[in-house]
């Protein structure tokens, strides 16, 4: 892989969240998230555990019943270290899709 190809893989993009559902299994506030990259726009689903399904020092989302709307909890903030290949693997276990 040569230099300039790590260089595109590490680039972040900027995404908007235009909505959010519930998933199928009740579990989930599936996050939807839309973008441009490279001139075209694409659209991604971001999944938070809901406050019953939570882990301990993951992010998890509480709906509130009077008006529809959500908020997400324990969202951490990131120095520039990534996690590891390892840590990203296991937080990938459960995802509803």
């Amino acid at each position: 892989m040569n230099e300039q190809n790590k260089t595109e893989q590490k680039k972040n993009e900027l995404g908007h969240i235009y909505g959010s559902r519930i998933s199928k299994n009740g579990n989930w506030l599936n996050l939807l998230i839309v973008s441009n990259i490279n001139g075209q726009e694409v659209r991604l689903t971001c999944p938070v555990r809901l406050e019953h399904c939570k882990d301990e020092n993951k992010p998890f989302a509480c709906l509130e019943s009077c008006n529809d709307t959500a908020k997400i909890y324990n969202l951490p903030i990131y120095t520039d270290k990534k996690p590891s290949e390892a840590q990203a693997a296991a937080e990938d276990d459960g995802l509803p899709f």
